[in-house]
């Protein structure tokens, strides 16, 4: 499957019997929907779940004064932020102090923190299913404005939903399960 946005916009254009386009830019109502409807959809399949093939981790460095008042150091969010899934002490265990995002600045008390989050990966980089289930919800959107069929509407969201969750099986499988810890109890009852 080709995998760029144009290519992602003219199959879900296919999908409602439509003509393909040769520009998100072309002015046609085709283009002007999806050029609006794209960045949204897109941020928001990749949010859904931590997906391997969008996942960094790096390493923060502090504001030279924090963000906040009540948090000793504040951290700038790296510009293709998409969420947030974890913060790491600098021995790369989970961070037990306290933190939050305000605006564009993770905040916490601890110095040195990395951050694995899920990034505005390029569409060449998704799983398979995961492009097709963003193709569906394109053409959710198109379907309203071109086609102008609840059903349609309502079709291709429960076709992107469905979609989704395949590729959230098909990508947990990239990875082994994390292991649980071994918890003092627990340990003491395998002795």
């Amino acid at each position: 499957m080709a995998q760029d946005r144009l290519s992602i916009v003219n199959s879900a254009l296919g999908m409602l019997g439509e003509q393909p386009i040769q520009s998100l830019d072309d002015g046609s109502l085709a283009g002007t929907t999806a050029s609006r409807a794209y960045p949204v959809l897109m941020r928001s399949c990749l949010g859904s779940a931590p997906w391997t093939f969008a996942e960094k981790v790096v390493q923060l460095t502090a504001d030279a004064k924090p963000a906040r008042p009540d948090y000793a150091y504040s951290y700038e969010r790296p510009m293709d932020h998409v969420v947030t899934r974890a913060v790491l002490e600098a021995d790369m265990t989970i961070l037990r102090v306290r933190w939050r995002i305000s605006g564009r600045k993770i905040c916490s008390d601890h110095a040195g923190i990395w951050l694995v989050y899920t990034f505005e990966a390029p569409e060449q980089d998704w799983l398979d299913d995961f492009t097709l289930a963003v193709t569906y919800g394109m053409a959710h959107h198109l379907a309203g404005a071109i086609t102008e069929s609840a059903a349609k509407v309502e079709g291709y969201l429960a076709l992107m939903q469905q979609q989704l969750a395949i590729a959230r099986g098909r990508d947990a499988q990239q990875h082994p399960p994390e292991a649980l810890p071994m918890w003092s109890l627990v340990a003491w009852h395998t002795d």
